[in-house]
C-alpha cells in the first residue's frame, strides 16, 4: 500500500507525543492547506485565517477524543468545513454581506460628497433601531 509521505508521518504520531507536540506538527503540516480550504468556502483571507485559528484551537481542545478512525488530515478538514459552514450561517457574515451590498448600492446612486453624510446618518439610524430592539428583548 502506497501511503503519501505526509500520511506516513501522521501515522508515526503516537501516544509518546504531547498534545502540544502533536498540535505543532499538525499546524506545520496542514496549516496552509486548512487556510486554503477555509478560503474556498468563505472567500475572505481574514475570515479564513480566523477560522484556521479556531480549527487548531478546537483540535487542541479535542485531541484526546481523536480515535484514529481517519487521518489527522481528514479530521482537520472536517472541523474546517464545519467551522466554515457555521461562519456562513452566522449573523456577522450576513451583516458583512448586507453592508457591502448596501455600500455598493449607495455609491452607485449618491454623489461622493454626500456619501459620508449619508453613511453616518444610516449608521446612526441602524444603531438606534438595534438598541431599541435589544431593550425590548
Amino acid at each position: 500500500m502506497n501511503i503519501p509521505p505526509s500520511e506516513q508521518k501522521a501515522e508515526l504520531i503516537g501516544e509518546h507525543w504531547s498534545n502540544k507536540e502533536k498540535l505543532s506538527w499538525l499546524m506545520d503540516e496542514y496549516g496552509d492547506k486548512i487556510i486554503r480550504l477555509a478560503y474556498t468556502y468563505v472567500r475572505s483571507h481574514q475570515a479564513a485565517e480566523d477560522i484556521t485559528q479556531e480549527v487548531f484551537l478546537k483540535c487542541y481542545e479535542k485531541m484526546h477524543l481523536f480515535r484514529g478512525d481517519s487521518s489527522y488530515k481528514t479530521w482537520l478538514y472536517k472541523i474546517t468545513v464545519n467551522k466554515c459552514k457555521d461562519y456562513l450561517k452566522s449573523w456577522s457574515y450576513k451583516n458583512i454581506i448586507f453592508t457591502e451590498l448596501f455600500v455598493s448600492f449607495q455609491e452607485s446612486f449618491f454623489p461622493a460628497a454626500d456619501t459620508q453624510f449619508f453613511t453616518n446618518s444610516v449608521k446612526e439610524e441602524v444603531a438606534r433601531k438595534v438598541l431599541s430592539s435589544s431593550e425590548i428583548s
